[in-house]
């Protein structure tokens, strides 16, 4: 990585995300193009290309500049001379960022007059079979397939009126090419600036210059492989791809320049900052990467890689899906991804916890006075985004074989820095444990050679022995196992398991949406130990120079028990605000028993004194401070006095301690209601009064709540196997907890409320297009969930505050404001929206309606009271209230039932007839738009603008039948049988526009000749029981649930019943099953044929434009394909769960070949993974007994 002026720049790609390899000129190449040239205050290197990859740019200011007073750095990129982008870099950035694309004026004008901008990346050329278009192998001009970074001091920025080049006027650039990377958000970048200049950009502070060449071009200028300044990560080494941020924020756009100007700068106020990293914490000392005593780059190594860096190896879980066979009685399997380990050494007395995820390179911080290795405790991910709730340890026995961390062992071998940490993407946390009694043998691991005082006593840390990871739906385990110290040498190994659970409650809403979590650390062997765990004020901002306050709180838990808790939170709360999502209000409680040692102090205090006395002292530091300052910790342990030891007799081998985590905020959203701006309380507030009663009810429910999650777990395990394969159980399993990480309940027991936030792809609130995808999750595990989620959206259009006839894209720009958009500009989907809300509509009111419970959509509507006391001013009231709730054994706070015989369908006309108004309106833009769609977006955005797409325009006519049937139900016969009518037209005239001219298969856009698309549209046909081919087939296989009289929690045990022929042949409205099919089944049968024609490696592509896929929609197209697509989708999937890794979150959005990356937008987290419930939904949808294959 070249530094010049205190400045680092690198250029990246897909396949070398570490940085490509770079090569310093050789002496007797051209004096232009010299290492460091002082006089032109230049850096240069030459790399590789690598043709058709995409590439951009990071950069790293080591040095911020200090005068005069608010200078920042403007940076200008230019390609063989071109300048394509230009952008600013300061304070607020974190002297940090990520160049990618350029922008450019596309001239596409929506129907409110936004205009959207096209993103263009930058990429190599396609290199020929003779290399690289032919290019020359002498090489003369400076600027020939250079990519150039000018960088100038600038102190004034004023705001100017947008001006980006015409999209028609692209730069010829010999080498590389600009790809189209989609059109931003309407009205996106909002600002721009121009810039006064203190080093004009021909005379710049510093310039980066890369020139990129073939390797036969290194060999003809004497560069040979072992010149190689910055060695490439081993393929082992983990590394984050690249994500794009949000186009709704305002201020980090880059736009491109064409116009040098000497004094002043025009362009938007970005530096794609989402890259930036925090300034470094005070009493930190940052490691530079700059050149060697030559004056060459420094070689950087992936610190992280096995083979690199052995001693520092650990563990890290990507996801894995082990095949299992069918044979024999089965068992509800649940996933592993055990690992054998290498040998570790007996005489470790600390052992560090994991598996710790991987990091980048980028930031390398270490305590000017080392203390002991920490090891960051690897949270799931559904407990970043909202922390839920824990049951006991699943067996976590190793199955599969795998490169695992050794012992670190520091005898001969000088002490590496601290872990790197990936900036304000963590939240921080600590786990470890001391053998007892072996103190005199400890050594000091900080400075083997260093001073030590007269009570100083030695110790050695170790990595503990990975055992694997096991999760289920609730459930994730992480097991370890820890060899016996010498004086226990006839002891098995000590066995400890982390057990943290999410619990999915579909029978209690109430428990649902309390935003805590349990971990239940579980002991298991014949030797004492001591167990640490702390966390940090990351949890409560993502700021780390944020100023924190804490405070121990107890209080009794009835008799002689009591609970010990932790408080933590910003100083000054920044309501509504998030920084790199994560909130910056709330208060963050970590509890314990009382038989617990708990201690706040400094992090590398409070753990190296652990580590030599095994203890904490029961002591809480007064001195508020930032998160990073001398970092605070909040600590418990607990001491295990296991086998035969003089405290415990009785010979104890197992024991448990249980820790609650909650992070909770009081209001959780602002939100425009029929009320006008409201601060929205948490729905759990409604019960319990104060934070305390909270988590006291929460530590003493775990029993309930472990009982629950049990239930969930193992009922989608069997219906995933039964429905897919022990592949679809993995995958279900992981996407359920992501679905509702992305939520918040909020409201009252008489209108309840759930907000969701879209994650990673923006910060949207309640978008409509992001619950679509995910409304399979709540038609399986919970509709009434989805009523939630549609309210608020249902709400704030009927009050008036949105002036548009279509239905609305969300509800605000950015979490947690959901402020709405009174201008009607929110991003422009118009079909898609109404569309989508039509058809969760209908699917919601299908639910409602049904006579037994193995017809019900969800098997757990049928739980809890049937009661239900009719209100007769509706408008005030839910028709879905949480004011009757029950119990079910000795568990309170049990949901009443979901619908079902007459109260479902009073349930149904109460909540359709006060917004039917609304409904209609959606419908009657659908009669005039849908058929024929103009130039838009659809949920597919990323994919950029286009007319006539294919896919679009068959989920508005859906729609429409929708409608139809919603009319019927709202007593509207009229409305029925036109809307009925014109739906049956269009779907005919559909047919003609959409499919090819043989009819193998649909177009993406009615015009595009030779074009395909994934027709994912058909499943809400068939959801919505418009296709009896699918889904009014007869089974045997199908099953009703039978429930334990005894009210237990055991799970509900499939039996065969009757076919649907004996049956009484309704629908769940009561009304007549659908005679014939909406869409012809020659349609379904078509592209079903084609998915087995252009399958790729990992999956089903979207559409003919692009390999990448969309997770969501490949489950939703094999839902209704042919058994054998369905089954060859899904195989393809789970091999790329398989065989790709990454420690983010599950991802929508993926290549379909190549490596199954990240194609250019990261998505991860995103609640869209709800629609892998599509098998289970369908088969429980019109009746139930649909079985798929």
């Amino acid at each position: 990585m070249p530094d010049y002026a205190g400045i680092s720049m690198k250029i990246h790609t897909p396949f070398a995300l570490q940085g490509l390899p770079e090569l310093a000129p050789a002496t007797d190449h051209s004096p232009a193009n010299q290492i460091v040239d002082e006089s032109r205050c230049r850096v240069s290197v030459f790399v590789p290309v690598m043709p058709q990859a995409h590439f951009w740019i990071s950069y790293r200011v080591e040095e911020p500049p200090t005068e005069p007073e608010g200078v920042f750095y403007v940076f200008k990129l230019l390609v063989n001379g071109q300048p394509l982008v230009t952008w600013c870099c300061d304070e607020e950035e974190g002297w940090r960022g990520k160049t990618m694309f350029s922008l450019y004026d596309a001239q596409q004008v929506d129907a409110v007059g936004g205009a959207g901008m096209q993103k263009m990346c930058f990429h190599f050329s396609k290199q020929d079979e003779d290399g690289l278009e032919e290019q020359p192998t002498e090489l003369t001009g400076e600027q020939e397939r250079c990519i150039e970074v000018k960088i100038c001091r600038a102190n004034v920025k004023v705001r100017v009126p947008r001006g980006l080049p015409k999209y028609e006027g692209l730069p010829d650039l010999p080498g590389f090419e600009l790809r189209t990377g989609g059109i931003t958000k309407r009205g996106n970048p909002r600002t721009f600036y121009k810039f006064g200049l203190l080093d004009p950009f021909d005379s710049p502070h510093a310039t980066f210059r890369f020139y990129c060449r073939t390797v036969e071009e290194f060999e003809a200028l004497n560069l040979k492989t072992e010149q190689f300044d910055i060695v490439q990560p081993e393929p082992t080494c983990q590394a984050s791809p690249v994500s794009i941020r949000s186009e709704a924020s305002d201020k980090h756009w880059m736009a491109p320049s064409r116009i040098p100007l000497i004094k002043l700068e025009r362009t938007p106020s970005i530096s794609d900052s989402y890259f930036s990293y925090p300034n470094r914490a005070p009493g930190k000392k940052k490691k530079r990467v700059s050149t060697n005593g030559d004056g060459s780059p420094q070689k950087i190594h992936c610190e992280d890689s096995p083979q690199s860096s052995p001693e520092r190896r650990r563990p890290v879980g990507p996801r894995r899906i082990i095949s299992r066979g069918t044979t024999g009685p089965w068992v509800p399997p649940m996933p592993n991804a055990p690992v054998l380990p290498p040998p570790v050494p007996n005489h470790a007395d600390i052992w560090q916890f994991g598996p710790v995820t991987e990091t980048t390179t980028e930031t390398a911080e270490t305590e000017e006075e080392p203390t002991v290795i920490p090891r960051r405790l690897s949270i799931p991910p559904s407990m970043v985004l909202r922390p839920l709730i824990a049951h006991g340890p699943l067996d976590a026995s190793p199955q599969k074989t795998g490169v695992e961390p050794e012992a670190v062992s520091h005898k001969d071998k000088a002490l590496p820095p601290s872990p790197r940490r990936r900036a304000r993407t963590e939240t921080g946390g600590l786990m470890k444990c001391v053998l007892a009694n072996s103190i005199a043998r400890r050594r000091n691991l900080t400075n083997p050679e260093a001073k030590r005082g007269p009570d100083a006593r030695e110790y050695n840390v170790s990595f503990p022995i990975y055992e694997g990871a096991k999760y289920d739906a609730s459930t994730t385990n992480l097991t370890y196992t820890i060899p016996a110290p010498i004086q226990h040498s006839s002891s098995e190994s000590l066995r400890i398991t982390l057990s943290f659970l999410s619990p999915v409650t579909p029978q209690s809403t109430l428990r649902q949406s309390i935003p805590a979590a349990y971990l239940t650390v579980y002991v298991e062997g014949d030797f004492a130990v001591d167990i640490y765990v702390d966390i940090n004020g990351q949890w409560v901002s993502g700021n780390r120079g944020s100023r924190i306050q804490w405070d121990l709180q107890q209080q009794g838990l009835g008799g002689e028990k009591s609970l010990k808790t932790w408080s933590v939170q910003r100083q000054d709360q920044l309501l509504f605000t998030e920084e790199w999502d994560r909130a910056e209000w709330g208060t963050l409680y970590f509890s314990g028993p009382s038989d617990v040692q708990h201690e706040c102090g400094t992090s590398a205090l409070l753990r190296q004194r652990f580590s030599r006395t095994g203890t904490l002292q029961n002591q809480v530091d007064g001195s508020f401070r930032s998160i990073m300052d001398e970092e605070p910790v909040f600590a418990f342990s607990k001491s295990f006095e296991l086998g035969n030891t003089t405290t415990s007799a009785k010979g104890i081998t197992e024991d448990s301690v249980m820790f609650t985590i909650a992070h909770i905020q009081d209001p959780v959203v602002q939100y425009a209601s029929e009320r006008g701006l409201t601060m929205m309380r948490p729905l759990w507030k409604s019960w319990f009064f104060t934070d305390d009663a909270l988590i006291k009810y929460h530590y003493l429910d775990f029993l309930n709540a472990d009982a629950f999650a049990s239930n969930y777990s193992a009922q989608l395990a069997i219906d995933a196997y039964k429905s897919g394969s022990d592949s679809y159980v993995d995958i279900v399993a992981v996407s359920a907890r992501q679905v509702l990480g992305a939520t918040s309940f909020s409201g009252t027991p008489e209108n309840p409320l759930i907000f969701l936030k879209e994650i990673s792809s923006n910060g949207n609130c309640q978008t409509v297009d992001v619950i679509f995808p995910a409304f399979p999750f709540f038609m399986y595990t919970n509709p009434r969930w989805l009523a939630y989620l549609l309210e608020p959206l249902i709400e704030h259009q009927m009050s008036g505050q949105y002036p548009n006839k279509y239905s609305m894209h969300d509800l605000g720009t950015h979490f947690p404001n959901q402020t709405g958009h009174a201008d009607g500009r929110d991003e422009y989907m118009p079909v898609e929206e109404c569309g989508d809300m039509l058809i969760m509509g209908l699917a919601l009111v299908n639910s409602l309606k049904y006579d037994t419970g193995y017809s019900s959509q969800s098997l757990w509507s049928t739980l809890g009271s049937t009661a239900y006391e009719e209100d007769e001013d509706c408008s005030h009231t839910s028709a879905f209230p949480l004011n009757n709730l029950g119990t079910l054994g000795n568990a309170l706070h049990v949901d009443d039932t979901w619908g079902g015989g007459a109260k479902g369908v009073k349930q149904a006309e109460k909540w359709l007839k006060r917004s039917y108004r609304l409904w209609k309106q959606w419908t009657s833009y659908l009669v005039e738009f849908s058929l024929e769609p103009q130039n838009q977006l659809s949920t597919d955005d990323f994919a950029g603008w286009l007319p006539l797409q294919t896919n679009l325009a068959l989920k508005g006519i859906i729609g429409i039948k929708a409608m139809s049937e919603l009319a019927d139900i709202a007593g509207q016969a009229e409305d029925a049988k036109n809307f009925r009518n014109i739906s049956s037209v269009y779907i005919k005239k559909w047919e003609d526009f959409g499919m090819s001219r043989d009819k193998t298969h649909a177009k993406l856009a009615y015009n595009w000749w030779g074009s395909w698309t994934t027709l994912y549209s058909l499943f809400a046909d068939a959801i919505l029981c418009f296709h009896p081919t699918i889904t009014g087939s007869t089974s045997t296989s199908s099953f009703e649930v039978e429930v334990e009289p005894d009210n237990s929690f055991r799970v509900q045990r499939p039996h065969n019943r009757p076919p649907l022929a004996t049956q009484n042949n309704k629908k769940p409205n009561n009304r007549d099953h659908t005679a014939t099919d909406f869409i012809p089944h020659a349609v379904y049968k078509a592209q079903s044929e084609w998915y087995g024609i252009v399958m790729q490696k990992y999956g089903l592509p979207l559409d003919s434009r692009h390999l990448y896929t969309k997770s969501d929609w490949e489950f939703e197209a094999a839902a209704v394909a042919e058994p054998d697509v369905r089954k060859e989708i899904l195989d393809r999937v789970s091999t790329w769960v398989n065989e790709t890794s990454t420690d983010r979150p599950l991802t929508d959005l993926y290549d379909t070949e190549g490596d199954g990356g990240f194609p250019g937008p990261t998505f991860m987290a995103r609640p869209v993974v709800g629609a892998h419930f599509s098998f289970l939904a369908l088969e429980r949808a019109c009746g139930g007994g649909n079985d798929l294959d």
